[in-house]
């Protein structure tokens, strides 16, 4: 047998050797393991556990040793409860729990513990109805009593595979999760562990290192904490823990870092459908998404069950601020809040805000405004404490920029106490606010206290609520004051015992904001000693002010509704008024309805009760058509639209050349008739109804009696359907139209019955030698853009009639007695032109009067005397001023075969004619007696 052979032949028995020596081993091993009492274990761990931490243990599953491949001791299903909870839900379970021990001391009473596993282990933190959070066991004596164990050189391997840790909120039915916990480290008075967890779909690291670093103050251990994703978004605390005390006592700097906040809070069951239909609407949100980068540094004090962050700075878009925060849970959780904001940007934080909302109180699937029920009636909690003190130099809201607002409030027994609120508003305005913010079970949440503002423009503080309202007129809405009491709630913002303040005019009462769907707000009212010619007055300084002559509430074309249409809140006030004054006139009792809705807007039910009268009004105006629609109803004993006007003598100047057209006459340049444009700007822009009904209306020097009129404004055509006045002693009945455009004209069908001649024609011509009762009936039609073109293009018919009609400078009766005294022809001529001219004559007159191009003309106007009959034939020139006249007087008195006659002319300016007469039919008469005698 050669050496090759012999050598293998002994590598074998080796084998063999070694083989049964290591199956005796493992035998031995086999044999020992069942020595090992594992019922000691089951109690041992129970004991401790429940001696570490105060709960309920149970090991649902077996407990068994294995010596291979190390000696290890695995549990499996333990849970962890309190003792008088009646959940059946553990607050913390272990799938399996995996102990390594020193190979001899399993055969002892207590094993000596090299190393901890956990299998899936759920650690439950839950806030019960009753408010509290129940993990008061997972406390600072564990975590002592665990390094304690662990010996001063004693380490103990951790390692913690999937575990979790769940919050529960039973108030609101939610709950917050950490998933996929892996940590590795070592237990020991210098704990270092680090590993990573996912929460809300982000995956992150944390760290612990708890070595001796040199970042610890004396007598500290050192202590660096960070949970980060990477360098910029971490939380971060670097300092020292002292380990000696009953509770915790951390000191440290604490570090917080995001690149972009928004996104870390969403989670993947973010509805972003929802978040960004909400946002869109919202008229703060950004134009483009910008990143919302938070960092946050401040000293971290952690003594006595309570956190406080001291000499914090925050920065974040728009957004910069210094301050501090503590945060405590001895009895109850304390927060104390103290921040001064350089500026506060709440754009940038909007969306941030509505993601967590929808996140927190969303459930889908829903409706567009179904996260509005998911809103927990009762979400102020009763177990914490908030103190909250917070000012700001500058805060940006969309596009408007606040000052100086700062907060004082205070969180306890859940109810918020807004000790104050100030901010600056537009308008140089300041609001202040205070009171308590409570919950009921049905209602929700509310706000009851009082409020505080003034400032220099009412107008700019409404802006706030409606851009719109800067269309408004400043006339009123000028310096204002407004204390009330205040009452908020998810359903309705109420005022009560308010006191107002604008300019002069003082209101007070009560206004109740209605938050509907279309919200709206109502007003019952009742004032006293209000005097509504401030707003006039106040406007007629402007004019002075401004040297401008316009019309009080002037509506036409230039009006801008730009805020009634962007109007979304419905409003009715309803209001009664103790004293007033109005139309500068004193009153005993007002009352009247306004409201504003959905592009409409008016005043309705208004009554002026006066001493001797009651005035009736109602106005409402509509822009939902194609062009703004009013409606108005006055009715009233007397009216002076001078009311309305700026005030007496402003732009009055003496007119310039060419402002009235000269009279057609040789050295004569008499202005008359005005070449300034008609304004008929108040027919454009608008259509309405007019029902208007006044006892005696003035107007510019003119005085109307019972003046009534219904009529309707459409496309720049105002249309007479019933219009009569008294003027001139009788009465106007006037149908037609008065149309707009770039030459307005009228087109009218009219009758003046019962008229006085000498008031009618010493306005019209100057004339004032004729009196009489007149009755005129026709029509009349123009159209230019002066008063001397009106003049010029009208035309008219006209029938005329008077009764007791008195000409003075007409003695008729004293040309028949001339002719009866008068011996020759020549007599004739010289007594009738002497006695014509001295007296009157009564008569009537009918007949019929053309006007065309300015120029009256008559075919004939009958003249009756007693036995005299006239016929009036001619015409007069208004644009010239001149007049040609003719009469032919019949005197049916004189007895003759032919009956005599006599012809009056009058030609020259209408105001200084000359009188030529023609007597040769009365001469021939006297020639033909004489001759006959």
């Amino acid at each position: 047998m050669d050496r090759q052979a012999i050598d293998i032949r002994k590598g074998a028995r080796r084998l063999v050797v070694i083989a049964i020596v290591l199956l005796f081993l493992l035998g031995l091993l086999q044999v020992a393991q069942g020595f090992v009492d594992t019922r000691d274990y089951r109690e041992h761990i129970v004991s401790v556990i429940k001696d570490r931490t105060g709960k309920d243990v149970a090991i649902k599953g077996k407990v068994s040793v294995s010596l291979l491949p190390i000696p290890t001791i695995f549990v499996q299903n333990v849970e962890l409860r309190d003792e008088d909870k009646k959940s059946n839900a553990p607050t913390a379970t272990v799938e399996m729990l995996s102990i390594n021990a020193s190979f001899f001391s399993l055969f002892s009473e207590n094993p000596l513990i090299t190393g901890i596993s956990l299998y899936r282990p759920v650690l439950e933190l839950q806030r019960a109805t009753d408010g509290i959070i129940y993990w008061d066991w997972f406390n600072f004596a564990l975590i002592k009593n665990m390094l304690a164990a662990a010996g001063s050189n004693a380490e103990i391997s951790l390692d913690v595979v999937e575990g979790k840790v769940l919050y529960r909120n039973n108030q609101i039915e939610r709950e917050i999760s950490v998933t996929d916990i892996q940590l590795k480290g070592v237990v020991s008075n210098q704990p270092v562990i680090g590993g990573t967890f996912v929460h809300a779909g982000h995956a992150l690291r944390v760290m612990l290192d708890m070595r001796n670093s040199g970042n610890a103050a004396n007598g500290m251990t050192p202590l660096m904490l960070r949970i980060y994703a990477d360098d910029k978004n971490q939380i971060q605390l670097l300092g020292g823990m002292d380990l000696s005390a009953d509770a915790p006592l951390v000191d440290a700097k604490f570090t917080l870092l995001m690149e972009d906040a928004l996104a870390w809070s969403k989670s993947k069951k973010t509805n972003d459908s929802l978040i960004d239909n909400i946002t869109n609407e919202s008229q703060h949100r950004p134009d483009e998404k910008q990143l919302l980068a938070v960092d946050v540094a401040a000293d971290y004090r952690q003594a006595d069950e309570k956190i406080v962050l001291e000499n914090m700075r925050f920065q974040a878009p728009g957004s910069q601020a210094v301050g501090s925060l503590s945060l405590s849970w001895k009895e109850k959780m304390r927060i104390d809040v103290n921040m001064a904001f350089e500026s506060l940007n709440y754009d940038a934080w909007s969306e941030l805000l509505m993601t967590l909302y929808v996140q927190k109180f969303y459930v889908p699937p829903a409706t567009r405004y179904a996260y509005d029920e998911q809103i927990p009636n009762n979400p102020i909690p009763a177990d914490v404490s908030l103190n909250l003190d917070i000012v700001t130099k500058k805060m940006t809201f969309g596009s408007k920029v606040w000052d100086n607002a700062l907060l004082s409030a205070k969180l306890d027994e859940a109810a918020i106490t807004v000790n104050r609120f100030t901010i600056d508003l537009p308008g140089a305005s300041n609001f202040t606010m205070f009171g308590v913010i409570s919950q009921a079970s049905i209602a929700g949440l509310r706000f009851e206290g009082s409020m505080e503002s003034r400032g220099d423009s009412l107008r700019d503080l409404l802006s706030i609520f409606d851009e719109s309202t800067l269309d408004l007129p400043d006339i009123g809405l000028g310096q204002y004051a407004v204390r009330s009491n205040l009452f908020i709630s998810s359903e309705q913002v109420r005022l009560s015992e308010a006191d107002l303040k604008i300019g002069d005019l003082q209101l007070s009462g009560g206004l109740v904001y209605y938050n509907d769907t279309n919200p709206r707000v109502e007003a019952d009212v009742r004032l006293k000693d209000i005097n509504f010619d401030f707003f006039r007055d106040a406007w007629r300084a402007k004019q002075d002010k401004n040297d401008k002559q316009a019309f009080f509430l002037k509506l036409d074309k230039s009006n801008n509704f730009n805020w009634l249409r962007k109007l979304r809140t419905s409003v009715d006030f309803k209001v009664i008024i103790d004293r007033f004054t109005f139309l500068e006139r004193p009153g005993d009792k007002a009352s009247f309805r306004l409201f504003a809705k959905d592009g409409e807007m008016g005043v309705y039910d208004v009554r002026f009760d006066y001493p001797d009268e009651t005035m009736e009004v109602s106005f409402t105006l509509n822009i939902n058509g194609e062009q703004p629609f009013v409606n108005v109803v006055f009715n009233s004993k007397q009216l002076d639209t001078g009311y309305f006007m700026a005030s007496p003598g402003l732009g009055d100047a003496a007119p310039s050349a060419g402002d009235e057209a000269p009279i057609d006459q040789p050295g004569v340049k008499t202005q008359r008739w005005s070449q300034k444009l008609i304004d008929m700007g108040w027919l454009e822009g608008v259509n309405g109804v007019f029902d208007i009904s006044v006892g005696t209306l003035l107007h510019e020097g003119l005085t109307f009696d019972q003046f009534k009129m219904r009529a309707k404004l459409e496309k720049n055509v105002m249309t007479f359907q019933a219009l009569s006045f008294g003027y001139w002693q009788g009465k106007f009945d006037i149908l037609g139209s008065v149309y707009g455009g770039k030459v307005p004209g009228i087109a009218l069908s009219f009758t003046y019955f019962n008229g006085e001649l000498y008031d009618l024609l010493s306005t019209l011509v100057g004339r004032e030698n004729v009196s009489g009762k007149v009755s005129v009936s026709g029509t009349l039609a123009t159209s230019g853009v002066n008063l001397l073109s009106w003049l010029s293009q009208s035309e008219s018919k006209i029938l005329f009639n008077a009764r007791d009609l008195v000409v003075k400078g007409l003695n008729m009766q004293g040309v028949l007695d001339a002719v009866a005294v008068s011996r020759t022809a020549s007599d004739v001529y010289t007594n009738v032109n002497r006695e014509l001219l001295t007296g009157a004559s009564e008569m009537t007159a009918e007949g019929t009067i053309n006007i065309k191009n300015g120029a009256m003309k008559t075919p004939g106007i009958t003249l009756r005397m007693t036995d005299i009959i006239g016929n009036l034939t001619g015409e007069v020139k208004l644009l010239s001023w001149r007049m040609d006249l003719s009469t032919f007087f019949q005197f049916t008195a004189i007895p003759s075969e032919t009956i005599p006659t006599m012809t009056m002319q009058l030609v020259g300016p209408i105001d200084s004619p000359e009188l030529n007469t023609d007597t040769s039919s009365l001469e021939a008469y006297v020639a033909k007696r004489i001759i006959s005698k």
